[in-house]
């Protein structure tokens, strides 16, 4: 899906932008896709720091501390 996502911004800020250089589009649409795999990272990663299933629990002074 990532691929297809790229795909598609290389082609919008081709048409949109009248982006004439490959290499700057290709280069927006690879920041594009590394901001989105980053927010879905995290997003993964702080579900699992807060999953009831996690052995380590950010205590209340915020570190992390095994139970």
């Amino acid at each position: 899906m990532k691929v297809a996502h790229t795909t598609h911004m290389i082609t919008w800020l081709s048409n949109v932008h009248k982006c004439t250089d490959a290499r700057a589009a290709w280069s927006a649409a690879i920041q594009v896709a590394c901001r989105e795999l980053e927010i879905v990272t995290n997003a993964r990663v702080h579900q699992l720091v807060h999953s009831s299933n996690n052995p380590l629990r950010v205590s209340k002074a915020g570190s992390y501390r095994k139970l």
